[in-house]
C-alpha cells in the first residue's frame, strides 16, 4: 500500500487507527527496536509497544476511569512516555504529558484543573516531586499495579478524543493548558510527510531530544510506519550528543535552536562532521547556527515554525539551498497545509510597517485553551489563530519571525524588535552563534552573548564588546551593554527563557 493511499485511510479512521497502526508496524516489524533509552539502557521493540500499550489500555478501562477525564504523564525522555501516549488513546482518553522540570505545585494545579485522576510516572522521577492528593492515582508505570484504584466515574465512550499540551507560558498561578482535538494531532503528522523530502526511509534512526512531546508526538506515526527507531536521551551536552550520532549511526536529530547553536559550535572547533539530517524549530534560530552549519558544514539542516496550539509544521525549508543571509533568518514560506497572514492594524510605532502580528489558520488549530473561555475567545477567531509572534513576509514570501510583545524595545518613540538588533550583530560578526537582546526596567538594552556558542574561543572579550556597542551605536543610534554567560537560560520546551533573561538584565 503507497504513503498516500494508507495516510488517507488512517485520516478518516480515526481513533481506531491508533491501534491498527500499531498491529501493523508489530506485524511488519516484530522483534525489531522501537525505541531505546541510551540514558537507561532500555529499550522496547515494536512486538513490546503493541502488547503493553494494549494491556495497559485495558487496565485502565476496567478501572473504570471516566472517559473524560485524562491520563497524565510525567516522566524524563523516556520509553514510558511512548507506552502512556498510545494507551491513553487506545483507551480513548485524553492524554496530558507534563515535563519532569515543572515543581510539585505547578503539577498539582495542572492535574487539578483538568480533572485529572490518574497520573502515570516513570522510575527516573522522584516521587517527592509528585502532588500529594488522595484524589489522584499515582502510580509508577514499571511497578505494573493498579491496587488500590477506586472506581471513579461511570464508563462512557467518547467518539471525540483530546490531547492536552502545556503552552510554554504555564506557571503554578498561570496554568495555560491547549486543548488539542485527536483529528488535529493525526493531521500534523499526516502534514508533516508532505513536506518535501520528509517522507522517512525504511528503519530511519531518530535521535529524540529534549523536550521529548515535541520531537515524539510529530514524528511518532511516519517513524512507526516505515520502522524506524527512536534513539532517546535527556543528554544536553555537545560530545555526549555527538557520540550517540555516531555510535548509534543516528540519520534524523531534533534539536532545540538554544542547544543547536551549541552543538554547531562544538562540532566546528572540533572539526566534527556528524553524518545526520538536523531538525530545528519551536524558537527563532540565529542566522550565522544556520550559515556555519550548512555552508562551512555541509550538514542538511530543516528549520520549520510552529506551536503548541497550531502543531507543526506550519512552514519549512532546507537553507542549503540558499547563499543570502537574509534568507537564513527566516523560517522558509509557509507549507500547503497551512495559512498565515499579519495583522498590520496596530504596528503604527514600528520602524517598519510591514511587520504584524502573525495569524495562523490549519487543520491542525486546536479548539481552545481547557477551562478559559476568556483566552480562547481572545486568541482564536473565526477559525483563525492569533499568535503572541509578530512577523513580516519578504518578496519571495519568505517569513521572519521577529519575537512577541516582551521583547519589544522602545527607542526615541519608535519599536524595534529585539531580533532586529541581534541579526545586524550577527551579520557583522560571524563567530557569535548564539546571543539575546533585551532591557531593563531602567531602559536601559543589553546583549547577552553565549560564551558556549562561540566561534572564537580566544577572542578577547574586551574586544568584542567594544565592537557589539560600535555596530548598535552606528546602525540604531543607541548605546547597549554587552554581558557574557556560558548558556542563555531556557524554559522545559527548549526556548530562551525570556523573562528570567529580563530578570538577569536587571541582575536579579
Amino acid at each position: 500500500m503507497g504513503w498516500g493511499l494508507y495516510f488517507f485511510l488512517y485520516y478518516l479512521s480515526g481513533l481506531r487507527s491508533v491501534l491498527a497502526t500499531l498491529e501493523f508496524a508489530y506485524k511488519h516489524y516484530g522483534k525489531a527496536p522501537f525505541a531505546i533509552d541510551v540514558d537507561e539502557n532500555q529499550s522496547i521493540s515494536y512486538q513490546q509497544l503493541y502488547e503493553q500499550a494494549l494491556s495497559i489500555s485495558r487496565d485502565i478501562i476496567s478501572n473504570t476511569i471516566a472517559a473524560d477525564q485524562p491520563v497524565a504523564f510525567i516522566g524524563k525522555n523516556s520509553i514510558d512516555y511512548f507506552l502512556i501516549r498510545c494507551a491513553s488513546i487506545i483507551s480513548q482518553r485524553p492524554f496530558l504529558a507534563l515535563h519532569h522540570h515543572l515543581d510539585r505545585e505547578t503539577i498539582s494545579n495542572l492535574l487539578t484543573n483538568i480533572n485529572c485522576n490518574l497520573l502515570f510516572y516513570s522510575s527516573n522521577i522522584d516521587r517527592h516531586q509528585l502532588p500529594e492528593d488522595k484524589d489522584i492515582a499515582v502510580l509508577n508505570i514499571r511497578t505494573n499495579s493498579f491496587l488500590g484504584l477506586e472506581k471513579r466515574g461511570k464508563k462512557h465512550s467518547s467518539r471525540e478524543n483530546y490531547t492536552y499540551n502545556l503552552s510554554s507560558a504555564t506557571t503554578a498561578r498561570q496554568p495555560k493548558i491547549i486543548k488539542i482535538s485527536e483529528r488535529a494531532w493525526i493531521n500534523s503528522l499526516y502534514n508533516y510527510i508532505r513536506i518535501p523530502g520528509k517522507k522517512p526511509r525504511k528503519r530511519t534512526s531518530f535521535l529524540c531530544m529534549p523536550p521529548f512531546s515535541g520531537a515524539g508526538s510529530v514524528t511518532f506515526l511516519p517513524m512507526i510506519l516505515s520502522g524506524g527507531r527512536y534513539i532517546i536521551t535527556n543528554q544536553t551536552q555537545p560530545s555526549e550528543i555527538y557520540q550517540i550520532i555516531e555510535k548509534e549511526q543516528i540519520e534524523i536529530t531534533y534539536m532545540p535552536p538554544a542547544f543547536f547553536s551549541r552543538f554547531i559550535a562544538f562540532c566546528r572547533q572540533k572539526q566534527l562532521m556528524p553524518a545526520c539530517e538536523i531538525i530545528v524549530g519551536s524558537d527563532r534560530i540565529n542566522p550565522n547556527a544556520i550559515k556555519v552549519a550548512v555552508q562551512q558544514m555541509y550538514l542538511k539542516v530543516t528549520v520549520s515554525y510552529g506551536m503548541a496550539e497550531v502543531l507543526p509544521p506550519l512552514t519549512s525549508y532546507i537553507p542549503n539551498q540558499y547563499d543570502n543571509f537574509e534568507r537564513f533568518c527566516s523560517v522558509g514560506r509557509v507549507n500547503p497545509t497551512a495559512s498565515i497572514k499579519l495583522d498590520l492594524s496596530n504596528n503604527t510605532n514600528f520602524r517598519d510597517r510591514d511587520i504584524g502580528r502573525i495569524m495562523v489558520k490549519a487543520s491542525t488549530i486546536a479548539d481552545g485553551y481547557y477551562n478559559n473561555p476568556i483566552q480562547t475567545k481572545t486568541a482564536f477567531r473565526e477559525g483563525w489563530f492569533i499568535t503572541n509572534d509578530f512577523g513580516r513576509f519578504d518578496k519571495d514570501n519568505y517569513l521572519y519571525i521577529l519575537g512577541r510583545d516582551i521583547e519589544l524595545l522602545n527607542l526615541d518613540g519608535k519599536q524595534i524588535f529585539a531580533k532586529e538588533i541581534e541579526d545586524v550583530i550577527a551579520e557583522k560578526l560571524e563567530y557569535i552563534l548564539n546571543m539575546r537582546c533585551t532591557n531593563n526596567t531602567k531602559g536601559d538594552v543589553i546583549i547577552f552573548v553565549e560564551e558556549d556558542s562561540l566561534l572564537r574561543k580566544d577572542a578577547d572579550k574586551k574586544e568584542i564588546g567594544p565592537t557589539i556597542k560600535k555596530i548598535v551605536q552606528d546602525k540604531f543610534s543607541i548605546d547597549c551593554k554587552v554581558e557574557f554567560i556560558d548558556s542563555l537560560p531556557t524554559t522545559f520546551a527548549g526556548k530562551i527563557d525570556l523573562l528570567e533573561l529580563k530578570r538577569m538584565a536587571d541582575g536579579k
